[in-house]
């Protein structure tokens, strides 16, 4: 992701968690986009986040919507901050969520476990 990351520089949009989940309780919520590892995935995840792990993005960017903001997570941020910058060049509406997961639990925000 480092290589996204020199070639597009940083993500222009990040959001603090709580105003991703302030968003997430507006009548026209943003897609959070979750890019770890299934496993990462099951042991804690925002509630309703899709599970989109990198490694896939390239072959499932049709599954994403155009006409709807998408917020990037990851565990740190800095791996979902290069994905939303990516997203945006190629169209989508995509904003990152800075300090990913971490940043989420730190502020002690709700979180599902399991699979989807």
């Amino acid at each position: 992701m480092e290589v996204i990351r020199r070639l597009f520089g940083a993500s222009r949009r990040l959001l603090k968690p709580r105003d991703v989940l302030a968003r997430l309780q507006r009548p026209a919520p943003p897609l959070v986009l979750d890019l770890r590892r299934p496993e990462e995935y099951a042991v804690s995840h925002i509630p309703g986040a899709m599970p989109l792990p990198i490694s896939e993005l390239s072959r499932r960017l049709h599954d994403l919507p155009r006409d709807r903001e998408i917020v990037c997570v990851c565990g740190f941020g800095s791996n979902s901050d290069s994905v939303a910058e990516m997203l945006a060049s190629a169209g989508f509406k995509s904003v990152n969520m800075e300090e990913g997961m971490v940043g989420w639990q730190r502020a002690g925000l709700p979180v599902e476990e399991g699979s989807s």
